[in-house]
């Protein structure tokens, strides 16, 4: 399925076009390959495609032969799983048929308001309320699922966890297990710099807690749980250590690691053993 767009330079729709047709994203042309302008300038190319049908459609360069000439083309390809549709792109061809394939073979119209429904915890009802989709909350809301759920990072890979989610938004970023791992290190350190500062602010006495775990491969790691507080009277807890024992387990070895981390996160003088 295809659109056949309106030509330029005398290249008119499919019916008039070889079947022998090369797609590429930057594709290398050689001296028989003419590059079709559409009459914009350079500064008017560069600019950012504002539609909204361009987070379903991803442009590329498509070399088409008519008569035995070579031409370069831009053309747009629908994002859905399986679906194969691909129109005219460049900037006079406007963007009506996109939104007619996304109206009739993804039921996506033109303008539709999207609306979420929230919980309301506190007033025991769903709130119904528009919604504007923002690919970096998506991305970190799948980072948090990874964290929270503990995830491997590979899922990110997954042949139908991949499926899955471009079902659902088919221009979502999904990332490799290599980016997924390195961007949710970055929150690791960023919430825990947060934490940093906030410690120091508070004025309260904390307490902790220390506990033993031992893994699979007969490891063994210490887990140090700080628990305050906070000026609202409510009840916090975060763990601020968690890392390997080497070794014999010894009361002198656990007590002074368990130590060190307080000294490391600036409270041991507010410690309330």
């Amino acid at each position: 399925m295809g659109g056949d767009g309106s030509g330029t330079g005398g290249i008119g729709t499919h019916t008039q076009t070889s079947e022998q047709e090369d797609v590429h994203t930057n594709p290398i042309l050689d001296e028989d390959v003419i590059v079709i302008d559409d009459g914009t300038s350079e500064k008017k190319r560069s600019k950012k495609c504002t539609s909204d049908v361009w987070q379903y459609f991803t442009k590329k360069n498509k070399v088409v032969e008519v008569d035995g000439n070579k031409f370069v083309q831009l053309w747009g390809y629908c994002n859905f799983p399986k679906c194969k549709a691909s129109y005219r792109a460049e900037s006079h061809a406007g963007t009506s048929g996109f939104w007619n394939h996304l109206r009739s073979a993804h039921s996506i119209v033109k303008g539709q308001t999207c609306l979420k429904a929230e919980k309301d915890h506190e007033k025991g009802i769903t709130v119904i309320q528009p919604y504007k989709y923002d690919p970096e909350v998506s991305l970190k809301k799948l980072y948090l699922a990874i964290i929270m759920h503990e995830y491997p990072f590979s899922i990110v890979e997954h042949e139908y966890f991949v499926e899955f989610i471009k079902s659902l938004r088919p221009n979502f970023p999904i990332k490799s297990r290599v980016t997924a791992r390195k961007d949710i290190m970055d929150i690791y350190l960023n919430e825990k710099e947060k934490l940093y500062v906030y410690l120091k602010t508070v004025k309260c006495r904390f307490s902790a807690t220390m506990d033993m775990w031992t893994s699979y491969q007969n490891n063994s790691y210490m887990c140090v749980t700080l628990h305050w507080i906070d000026d609202e009277w409510r009840l916090q807890k975060r763990i601020i250590g968690f890392f390997h024992i080497e070794g014999r387990h010894t009361g002198q070895k656990l007590s002074q690691s368990f130590a060190e981390v307080l000294v490391k996160w600036y409270i041991e003088k507010n410690y309330f053993p």
